[in-house]
């Protein structure tokens, strides 16, 4: 899917760019839910996004981390990878640090 066909929505003055309608049900689980509890991210905290998808919540992790904060977001699907990262260069979240790999309790074994 290219940028151009990417769609969006806006939420707490972000715009968010999403693939499918099955990121809808992730945006509303951060934003209006708070499944993941955002309100415990202060200014300055370091936070770890394992599984971070398009971004949603890394986003809201900026903002509260702050600029003295850095939220680090991990995602393997290269799919949502590059919606993250327009997800982050839309919104200005430059403490984001954005990672293109895979996070596992075994070692890779490669064959």
């Amino acid at each position: 899917m290219t940028y151009a066909e990417k769609r969006c929505m806006e939420f707490d003055r972000f715009k968010i760019y999403y693939n499918d309608p099955h990121d809808i049900s992730a945006i509303i689980e951060v934003f209006v839910l708070d499944v993941y509890g955002i309100k415990n991210v202060h200014q300055g905290d370091t936070v770890v996004d394992i599984g971070a998808g398009i971004g949603e919540f890394a986003l809201l992790a900026s903002r509260r981390a702050g600029s003295k904060g850095k939220v680090i977001a991990i995602e393997p699907s290269p799919e949502d990878y590059a919606t993250l990262l327009l997800n982050i260069r839309k919104n200005g979240c430059n403490n984001v640090i954005p990672l293109n790999v895979a996070v596992s309790d075994k070692p890779l074994r490669w064959s």
